[in-house]
C-alpha cells in the first residue's frame, strides 16, 4: 500500500482502521533500496511511503517502520564466498549478508535520516526483522564465530538506536523480533539462544 495511487492507500487505511480495527501497522521499509549507494537516499520513495504513513497517522492508527536489507555497498563481502544453499551462486551479493563493521556509520546516519523524515508520524521503529534466521541475517554462526549474528546484530541495534534518538527522543526503538524456531546451525538460531 506504501506505493498504491492516493485513492487506493485511503481505501487500504480505511480498511485497515475501520473494517479489521487495527491500532498498530507495521510498515517495512528496505535500507538496501531507500540508501542504493552511500549517502544518497531516494527520496522519492521516501517522500511516497512518507505520504502513506501520514495518510494512515490521521485515522489515528500508531505506526512502526521495521528497516532491514543490508545494501550491496555496506556488504561484508567475506560472506559472499559462502552463500547459504545450492544454486545461490559465490561471490555474488544478497542483501541477507551481515553489514560490514566499516558501514556501520553509515548505518547510524540512514537510521537518522529515516527518523527525521518520518518524525511527528512514527512511534516505533524496529531494527531488522527475524535477525536469528538466513533470510534477514546470514551466516547466523562460524566456525570461528559461533555467535556471529548475535554480535553482528548488536551492532546494528546499538547503531540504530543513536540514530533514531538523535532526532526523535520519543520514538520507541525496538529489537528485532526472533522467529520462534532455530537449530542453531549457520542458518537459524533458536530465540532463547540469540537472546
Amino acid at each position: 500500500w506504501l506505493m498504491a495511487a492516493p485513492d487506493q492507500r485511503a481505501a487500504i487505511v480505511r480498511e485497515l482502521s475501520g473494517g479489521l480495527h487495527a491500532q498498530v501497522v507495521r510498515v517495512v521499509v528496505s535500507w538496501a533500496q531507500l540508501e542504493p549507494r552511500p549517502g544518497q537516499y531516494d527520496e522519492v520513495l521516501l517522500g511516497s511511503v512518507r505520504e502513506s504513513l501520514a495518510v494512515a497517522h490521521a485515522k489515528g492508527l500508531q505506526l512502526m517502520v521495521l528497516v532491514t536489507e543490508t545494501p550491496k555497498w555496506a556488504s561484508d563481502r567475506a560472506f559472499w564466498k559462502d552463500p547459504p544453499f545450492t544454486g545461490q551462486k559465490p561471490g555474488v551479493y544478497y542483501p541477507f549478508y551481515p553489514v560490514d563493521k566499516g558501514a556501520l556509520d553509515r548505518w547510524q546516519r540512514f537510521s537518522r535520516h529515516v527518523a527525521q523524515s518520518f518524525r511527528g508520524l512514527v512511534r516505533y521503529y524496529e531494527c531488522w526483522n527475524e535477525p536469528n534466521l538466513w533470510p534477514y541475517l546470514y551466516p547466523q554462526r562460524t566456525a570461528n564465530e559461533p555467535y556471529l549474528a548475535v554480535t553482528r546484530y548488536g551492532w546494528l541495534l546499538k547503531r540504530f538506536y543513536r540514530g533514531v534518538k538523535a532526532v526523535d527522543r520519543r520514538a520507541i526503538v525496538l529489537g528485532g523480533a526472533t522467529a520462534p524456531i532455530g537449530s542453531n546451525d549457520k542458518h537459524r538460531t533458536s530465540p532463547q539462544r540469540f537472546a
